[in-house]
């Protein structure tokens, strides 16, 4: 055997037995989304097969509202950076470290005025990837690795605060995670741990509090992580294998945890 049949065979070895070295979605309805919408919980995906955009809205006792219906067309979503709107003003944080040298900051703009970029107070080059953010009026929470940890910057300055959730689960440098939700003074994240297990965690940084509980002692890791909260109700939506290809699912929990 030649030296490139050799090192062919042997990757392909290598991502046989590695999934997240070749990854590749379900086909079938992939990659939710959660949004709170008339006090119902409104669910947004894409079907890979057909390529379109579908919605279907929840309640908060679990029960189908609105079942899944087209909606068009998906558009095609980078990824990158992570945008978010506050206040009638933009905010885009750069999420990867080639873009902030492991120092995160963000741009923020008002209306279709020209972008200020503001660096937040880091203590150390510690951040790889920015996967997701909060704003308020009071702080910005952001959700980064390595590992999976989540940093909070008071506004106006004068107050830092880290916590670290753990070993995540990745498909390449990307951590099985959802986006950041609040309950009172209290952030919540869903997340796949190395072990596979479907944890749920929150964080309360004026508090020094947070908690870590198991929703699932062993979950697909191939599937993406989307998280709502309506008063007490967290609802986590998901997506996994069905009788008929991929479909999103859905799971409640009462909050606090």
């Amino acid at each position: 055997m030649s030296l490139l049949s050799r090192a062919v065979a042997v990757a392909a070895v290598i991502s046989a037995s590695d999934p997240a070295l070749a990854h590749q979605d379900y086909a079938g309805d992939v990659h939710p989304r959660v949004a709170v919408e008339n006090g119902q919980f409104a669910i947004y995906f894409t079907n890979n097969r057909d390529r379109s955009a579908y919605k279907m809205v929840v309640s908060t006792t679990g029960a189908v509202v609105s079942p899944r219906r087209a909606l068009g067309k998906a558009t095609q979503d980078g990824g990158s950076p992570v945008r978010r709107q506050h206040a009638g003003r933009s905010y885009t944080f750069p999420a990867w470290e080639r873009e902030h040298n492991g120092k995160p900051f963000y741009l923020v703009a008002e209306g279709k005025g020209a972008a200020r970029r503001v660096e937040l107070p880091w203590p150390a080059r510690t951040v790889n990837i920015v996967h997701d953010a909060l704003v308020s009026d009071r702080e910005i929470v952001l959700l980064a690795t390595p590992d999976l940890q989540l940093f909070r910057f008071a506004r106006g300055g004068g107050g830092f605060a880290k916590h670290r959730l753990g070993e995540p689960y990745r498909i390449y440098d990307f951590p099985r995670a959802s986006n950041l939700a609040v309950h009172r003074d209290t952030v919540v994240v869903c997340w796949i741990d190395k072990a596979q297990r479907l944890l749920a965690s929150d964080w309360a940084p004026a508090r020094g509090k947070s908690k870590t509980v198991v929703l699932a002692p062993k979950t697909d890791w191939n599937t993406t992580l989307a998280i709502g909260v309506i008063g007490d109700v967290l609802l986590l939506a998901y997506h996994g294998p069905g009788p008929k290809g991929a479909e999103i699912k859905t799971l409640l929990r009462r909050l606090p945890l």
